[in-house]
């Protein structure tokens, strides 16, 4: 089961050069970071699509231990969640 939810900062993180999105590790999962509103998919080692949203806001996804690639509409960012 993928668990899809908003994530309430009261930072905005920085994001070099042309990226659209950030990728970073949470326990159990990832926390995606869109910089324009986008189409997310999220794909495991096997290739096999995981689960896709359209982020307009910081979100985390908690996803069973594994690779994965995480695939916005101009970037792509690979983690491994543990």
């Amino acid at each position: 089961e993928v668990l899809v939810e908003p994530n309430i900062t009261t930072s905005t993180p920085t994001i070099a050069g042309n990226s659209q999105m950030m990728v970073y590790n949470i326990e159990g999962g990832v926390g995606i970071v869109p910089v324009v509103a986008q189409q997310v998919s999220i794909y495991n080692a096997a290739g096999q699509l995981v689960t896709s949203e359209y982020l307009t806001e910081e979100t985390s996804i908690l996803l069973p231990a594994g690779i994965y690639l995480i695939c916005g509409e101009k970037d792509m960012a690979k983690t491994v969640v543990k």
